[in-house]
């Protein structure tokens, strides 16, 4: 049966599956070059650019933070305390909306930490949504379910209990 939707249509979603996923990649990027980098003045705009300005973040951990200042407040906390992070978020599935303004991801991230002097242990999953704004992708809404944390020496079946990273 032949697909209803035109070459240029299916050509288009190809390239917004493709611009989801290297804006995905740009975050994890950004994220731990900022949170590695000596000059605590993070997050940078170019970084609160990749989020819509009515951008949700939150997870089951760090709770519900909306709109880019609340972001920036949030991860400038992490800076404060973050000296290394490497998100190694894999596996993305992403769905472009009909409208072809709108889309989801779903990704798994394994991420090494090291906070206030300690080396972690992460996985989780997020489940983000985006928005098509002037032809460019943005972050409408992160959401990071940790699944743990766990420090490094003890492996990830300890999952001790750590202090939240959050603002």
């Amino acid at each position: 049966m032949p697909s209803e939707r035109t070459v240029e249509q299916r050509l288009q979603r190809l390239e917004d599956i493709a611009a989801v996923r290297q804006l995905k990649h740009t975050y994890a990027k950004l994220m731990d070059a900022g949170l590695c980098h000596e000059n605590k003045a993070w997050p940078d705009d170019r970084f609160l650019a990749l989020f819509a300005d009515d951008a949700i973040w939150e997870s089951n951990v760090h709770g519900r933070h909306e709109g880019r200042e609340a972001l920036r407040a949030l991860f400038a906390g992490w800076a404060a305390r973050i000296t290394f992070a490497k998100h190694h978020t894999i596996a993305p599935s992403i769905d472009i909306a009909p409208s072809g303004a709108e889309a989801s991801g779903h990704w798994y991230t394994w991420e090494t930490i090291t906070a206030d002097g300690q080396p972690i242990w992460l996985a989780a999953t997020y489940n983000d949504d985006f928005v098509k704004r002037d032809r460019r992708w943005l972050i409408k809404h992160v959401r990071s379910n940790i699944q743990f944390r766990s420090p490094y020496h003890q492996g990830w079946a300890a999952e001790a209990p750590l202090p939240q990273m959050g603002a």
